[in-house]
């Protein structure tokens, strides 16, 4: 349209700016969330099918990422249409693929919740359960992908399935840490009717539990503002090419603000990571401690004499195993 492109051309400046910083923006989360999965890789701090989970997201925001930015060159560049709705798709199912690896991550911790007695042992070998969710999740992606490049289902249900996904995650994590608590005061208060391993894991869902409910609160709220951004820019309002760039620019700015914020949140929350990051890149080693500061489930702040916790320690592992 003639008035659309003189409007166009008398925003230039600023319209090449805001294609720079989103280029920029999108280059950072792309390389942040490879340099992120490392981390994961390198940390080891969590049970091994929470942690390849935790991994897998990433890769979904570096994807995500990615093919904003080639749509955005191919913006630039004046590319053809034809390919920047293929990159459209590629981001769509990248969207739906991040609100599925968060409604996994769910899957997985109610399955750890549920069993308990026998989860700890499950998997030792090869982690068939994680590695089952995430074939799952390639093959939706991969099959959304190839509907949608052949109009038989449409982009906009794939971002109202991931608006619902990042829904039911939500209220799921919400109601995980009460139930993770209560199962392991049940099982502190009958020592006798738990297993050493079983109270091991209650205790660990409990404080992934706490955990992931800061993480995803991150991530769906995060997830949810970039997907309406995205419905109402794309689906919703017929937007000129000035407010379709503005709509891109907050979509960007929400995911950056995800890539940045799931590791500040891990590392502000988990003591265990911040110390393995430290060792990795810092070479920092222990200190020698006289007193340990613990704090109890109920969150309060315990001061204990090093030789004290050690004694407590061996009597009630001795104590664990009669």
């Amino acid at each position: 349209m003639p008035e659309e492109d003189s409007e166009l051309t008398k925003h230039a400046q600023p319209f090449h700016v805001a294609n720079a910083v989103q280029l920029v923006l999108s280059s950072i989360v792309v390389l942040w969330s490879l340099f992120f999965a490392y981390l994961l890789c390198i940390t080891k701090v969590y049970h091994r099918n929470l942690q390849l989970l935790l991994v897998n997201l990433p890769f979904t925001y570096a994807l995500t990422c990615f093919c904003h930015m080639v749509s955005n060159l191919i913006t630039i560049l004046n590319g053809s249409e034809v390919i920047v709705g293929v990159v459209s798709n590629i981001m769509c199912t990248g969207l739906f693929a991040s609100a599925l690896n968060i409604f996994l991550i769910l899957l997985e911790r109610s399955i750890a919740s549920f069993l308990a007695r026998s989860y700890e042992m499950m998997d030792q070998g090869f982690p068939i359960l994680v590695c089952t969710f995430i074939n799952i999740q390639f093959l939706a992606c991969v099959l959304s992908g190839v509907m949608s490049s052949f109009h038989l289902i449409s982009n906009q249900l794939l971002v109202l399935i991931s608006l619902f996904l990042n829904i039911v995650a939500f209220v799921g994590f919400a109601l995980i840490p009460a139930k993770a608590y209560r199962q392991y005061i049940t099982s502190s208060r009958n020592l006798s009717s738990h297993t050493l391993s079983e109270r091991y894991q209650l205790a660990e869902n409990y404080k992934s539990a706490r955990l992931l409910n800061r993480v995803v609160l991150v991530i769906c709220v995060t997830t949810f503002m970039a997907t309406v951004v995205y419905y109402v820019g794309h689906f919703v309002i017929d937007l000129n090419k000035i407010d379709q760039r503005i709509m891109d620019f907050l979509f960007i700015i929400t995911l950056f603000v995800q890539a940045i914020g799931i590791p500040v949140v891990i590392a502000a929350l988990s003591k265990k990571f911040r110390d393995k990051c430290c060792v990795t890149f810092c070479g920092k080693t222990a200190r020698v401690e006289h007193a340990v500061h613990i704090r109890n489930l109920k969150g309060n702040d315990l001061v204990v004499d090093v030789h004290r916790q050690r004694d407590v320690y061996f009597t009630e592992y001795q104590n664990a195993w009669r």
